[in-house]
């Protein structure tokens, strides 16, 4: 069950007011609908004596006893600026061969990032000039850092010119042959569009890491599955590949074939995959 606040609905897009509601989310939510499993989604919450208050619901989503999946392999990294993180994050989060996604800031020149200094206004001391990218983890036997661009030109606008750099599109380059693998996929995707790209490419220099709360955004969102998923045991969102993939499913990327592939292999409870295959039936605004 997914919870939104309405007034969201547009929240990456408006700089000024993100970060207030951002600050609102865990007290204001609004339930909506979704065909549930057999199984409810929401946990009982105790009391002040320690006891379970009503919830309305019996059951909540079971963790898993198995140890979740973290493969340990040879991994090669793409960072991109295609607005807000939020998005390219689950974008990315599922695609064939990503082992893992981070949303952060990268590209500027001062000290110690944070969302608010980005979302902060020109003349306002704390303004900064960072931008905010998804950070790729990528398996080089399975994808590409040429497959991962073709997803990058489609999902955002690289014709907008912004004023800040916050939501500008970017590609961080990791070595020269992504630089120069940027540059011919640039030139080959200006065909599509009929102004002109304004994608800068520049290599990568400074990246901080997003506060935790950015991280797998989504996923957090659903509640009673994220915590389940900390109850069996992923002890970091920011670097976990279960939280990566399921961050895409929830999110509306990847197929109910491509889940049920590897859900298994993920170390997920039953639960929680009967819980991730009704979201990925009812699909989800991108």
């Amino acid at each position: 069950m997914e919870f939104a606040l309405r007034p969201l609905a547009s929240l990456c897009r408006n700089t000024r007011h993100r970060s207030f509601y951002d600050e609102m989310l865990t007290g204001l939510r609004v339930v909506k609908g979704l065909e549930l499993p057999k199984k409810a989604l929401f946990c009982p919450t105790p009391n002040r004596q320690g006891q379970e208050a009503p919830s309305g619901r019996e059951e909540c989503i079971q963790p898993s006893t198995r140890t979740l999946y973290e493969p340990d392999v040879p991994f090669e990294k793409a960072t991109f600026g295609m607005g807000c993180f939020w998005k390219s994050e689950s974008l990315y989060g599922c695609v064939k061969g990503v082992l893992r996604t981070t949303a952060a800031y990268a590209g500027g020149s001062k000290k110690d990032p944070t969302y608010r200094s980005l979302s902060a206004r020109e003349d306002e001391d704390d303004e900064s000039d960072y931008t905010e990218v998804v950070r790729i983890e990528y398996d080089p036997r399975e994808t590409s850092f040429r497959e991962l661009l073709k997803l990058f030109w489609p999902n955002h606008d690289p014709t907008r010119e912004h004023v800040s750099r916050e939501y500008m599109s970017i590609i961080f380059c990791h070595n020269d042959a992504q630089e120069n693998e940027a540059q011919r996929s640039l030139k080959e995707n200006q065909k599509n569009f009929s102004a002109p790209i304004v994608t800068k490419i520049l290599k990568l220099e400074q990246y901080h890491l997003a506060e935790q709360h950015h991280q797998k955004y989504r996923l957090q969102r659903q509640t009673a599955l994220y915590k389940s998923l900390l109850q069996s045991g992923m002890k970091d969102v920011t670097r976990s590949h279960v939280a990566t993939r399921l961050n895409g499913y929830v999110s509306g990327y990847g197929t109910m074939a491509a889940f049920n592939a590897e859900c298994n292999q993920l170390g997920l409870s039953s639960d929680q995959i009967d819980a991730v295959r009704a979201l990925i039936r009812k699909g989800r605004p991108r």
